[in-house]
């Protein structure tokens, strides 16, 4: 039954997807339709399940947004091997699909470790364009986040990996984040970048800046990272900013005493399409930001400015000459100042601290 199974007022239009699975992700493209990815362990429409009872397919749906009508359905997988989804991003009338699979080959490519990172392009008529898939070395790695840089013709994954990638070292722990950027015309990888802590570290979401190129990631970290204080028991929500060229300006860490996760970011534009402020959207177990905690794991939303300075990360090369202080930001409200304790670049046994400060706005 191709029909909207219900009208509901207010609601518009409800669709049942019917088979053995689980539910995933959907997009809209501008143009008059969405799509709909996941899994599924059976046959669904007119397409043809690949896997077995012990395995899943990956599955894209495309519906008119208008009355819900279904247009195409694909699946994709191979017989007895598990095909997973995490994450769908659509641009410029392409369609990219990002998961994990453990079959030995897909779509003319070999298994690199035990799960192989996957990334597919498909036309808006369900045509495959391309696919790419990348592995951990006698490991395994899943994207669970992509994104399209509209203007430069770019697309990044994210996800986790347990082992080196792409010639990238790994840090230990359970995972590592990784982020890959492709060329999103034909797929051929420009650069990875494996980091992380010893414990657990995930990609969970990813937005880029067409305007300036600049992609920003969240998801979690096990520990402190680039001189940010680690506040969980077990996980932080992690923030980074990275240039085009694939290097790291900066990180912040957000998060509480409890398990903390960042699971999406995105770019907020004014009506003259430059973007203005970034949104970073989570889960905490504790309370954040003068925001009071109601109890098991809550929802959080932060905003951040792209116009002021976030706190920068990384290792400075020499001691400062003179530290800042709160006197010095006189005239100033809401100044936020961190110390953090650095060895010499060039002589590791010598110790110093730096002093860090951001005014956010003047007293009115």
């Amino acid at each position: 039954d191709d029909e909207p199974h219900d009208e509901w007022s207010g609601y518009g239009w409800r669709y049942d997807a019917w088979s053995t699975g689980s539910d995933g992700t959907n997009e809209t493209d501008g143009y008059g339709y969405v799509y709909v990815a996941g899994i599924v362990r059976g046959s669904l429409h007119d397409a043809v399940f690949m896997g077995s009872t012990s395995a899943s397919d990956m599955v894209l749906i495309k519906y008119h947004t208008n009355d819900g009508m279904r247009i195409w359905t694909k699946l994709l997988g191979v017989a007895d091997y598990s095909d997973l989804t995490y994450a769908l991003a659509i641009h410029d009338q392409a369609i990219y699909l990002a998961g994990g699979t453990a079959a030995p080959e897909l779509n003319g490519l070999a298994l690199t470790g035990y799960i192989d990172s996957v990334l597919m392009k498909f036309s808006t008529s369900g045509t495959l364009l391309w696919t790419t898939r990348e592995g951990a070395v006698d490991g395994s790695a899943e994207a669970y986040a992509v994104a399209v840089d509209t203007l430069n013709n770019v697309v990044y994954v994210g996800g986790y990996t347990d082992s080196r990638m792409n010639g990238e070292g790994y840090n230990g722990g359970s995972y590592d984040m990784f982020i890959i950027k492709y060329d999103a015309l034909n797929g051929t990888r420009l650069w990875t970048r494996v980091v992380g802590t010893s414990e657990q570290d995930e990609v969970n979401g990813l937005s880029v800046d067409s305007s300036t190129g600049d992609l920003y990631v969240t998801g979690i970290v096990g520990g402190s990272i680039d001189g940010q204080t680690y506040m969980g028991s077990s996980t932080d929500a992690a923030i980074f900013k990275y240039a085009s060229n694939g290097t790291r300006v900066w990180t912040r860490l957000l998060g509480t005493a409890g398990i903390d996760q960042g699971i999406a970011v995105a770019i907020a534009h004014t009506p003259i399409a430059s973007a203005s402020a970034f949104y970073v959207a989570g889960v905490v177990e504790g309370s954040i930001d003068d925001e009071t905690y109601i109890g098991a794991r809550d929802l959080f939303l932060a905003q951040y400015s792209l116009a002021l300075p976030l706190v920068p990360s990384g290792q400075p090369t020499s001691q400062p000459s003179r530290q800042p202080t709160r006197s010095q930001d006189d005239g100033y409200i809401n100044t936020v100042c961190q110390v953090h304790t650095y060895s010499l670049v060039s002589s590791p046994q010598t110790k110093f601290k730096r002093r860090r400060c951001i005014r956010t706005s003047p007293a009115q």
